[in-house]
């Protein structure tokens, strides 16, 4: 994401000539916001990624839940994760957003008064192209989950929604209903109830620990990601 981000710099300095994004020897004071933005999923991850990524190009980055935090510093540079608050945008000299497609609330309008739309898919791209023509695709990266010691069944299927309601669960919960004869599916989906007495599906509805779902996702040899919108 390092080289992700030096991209972005390039295209602000375009965009901002003669602005403190145009000097890129000045350590630029970012922050980062979101409403629930300590979600304990995607956008938390998301979130901390963005931070280290930003500090080890040597600025500074500080996480804010806009809902929870009494005051938002000054800074060079605000970037919004999914939602965003207008009333904020006077706190930084430049405001970026990272929008996902599955539940942007974010008016036209807003759209247009951002500095810099930064799309994580081809799909976010295609949409918010439309709405503006300060857009910049940036691909996404993730933790790194890999345990080389956790041995693979490939008779066993993950398929990890956490809080999304756009994973296709439904859609995978109806085809195990028809077919007991599958494989135990393993399906980690917060609050999800109704369907726990099935046969072949072992239901986590609450929170996973970080390690159990790390082992989870390298002992299930094959995962279930027929998500609605975005890639995977």
């Amino acid at each position: 994401m390092s080289r992700i981000l030096a991209f972005c710099w390039f295209f602000a300095s375009l965009f901002f000539s003669g602005t403190l994004l145009a000097q890129p020897e000045k350590r630029l004071k970012f922050n980062i916001l979101s409403r629930d933005l300590f979600n304990e999923a995607g956008k938390e991850v998301d979130a901390a990624i963005l931070q280290q990524e930003i500090e080890s190009l040597g600025h500074s980055a500080r996480l804010f839940d806009y809902l929870q935090a009494d005051v938002i510093p000054m800074a060079d540079v605000n970037i919004f994760l999914a939602q965003c608050q207008p009333t904020l945008f006077s706190r930084a000299l430049c405001n970026w957003f990272i929008p996902n497609p599955d539940f942007c609330v974010a008016t036209k309008e807003e759209i247009a008064r951002f500095d810099l739309v930064l799309c994580k898919t081809k799909e976010t791209l295609s949409i918010f192209r439309r709405l503006t023509q300060k857009v910049l695709f940036i691909g996404f990266t993730s933790l790194d989950c890999y345990r080389e010691e956790v041995p693979k069944d490939f008779a066993k299927y993950l398929h990890l929604a956490g809080k999304s309601k756009m994973k296709g669960s439904e859609e995978l919960l109806r085809v195990w209903k028809r077919h007991p004869e599958f494989p135990l599916l393993h399906l980690i989906k917060r609050d999800e109830k109704r369907n726990a007495a099935l046969p072949n599906l072992c239901l986590f509805s609450e929170r996973v620990p970080r390690e159990e779902l790390f082992y989870l996702q390298n002992h299930c040899g094959v995962h279930l990601c027929p998500s609605k919108t975005e890639g995977f």
